[in-house]
């Protein structure tokens, strides 16, 4: 059995995939360039030293850059770039 990707190639044309570390201020990440529109950003999870468990929160606002939004603690967000053809 085939397929649908195999006649049709695959709709991702780059991931890339990293972890920030994150504290009171917002932190800018350098990606390689991405079409905004055909690009998605997920958080795969984070997670800090302390109590709780503050959700990361990630924007692109550039092609060239992923912004972290801080949250007032140190945490670590483990993240990824996804664009589609």
């Amino acid at each position: 059995m085939s397929n649908l990707s195999d006649y049709l190639g695959s709709p991702i044309k780059s991931i890339q995939r990293g972890t920030t570390t994150v504290a009171a201020s917002n932190v800018d990440v350098t990606i390689t360039a991405v079409v905004m529109g055909k690009s998605t950003v997920n958080i795969i999870g984070s997670g800090h030293n302390g109590a709780g468990q503050p959700f990361g929160r990630a924007q692109l606002t550039t092609t060239t850059n992923l912004q972290h939004i801080g949250g007032g603690t140190s945490y670590s967000i483990y993240w990824e770039v996804i664009e589609y053809v």
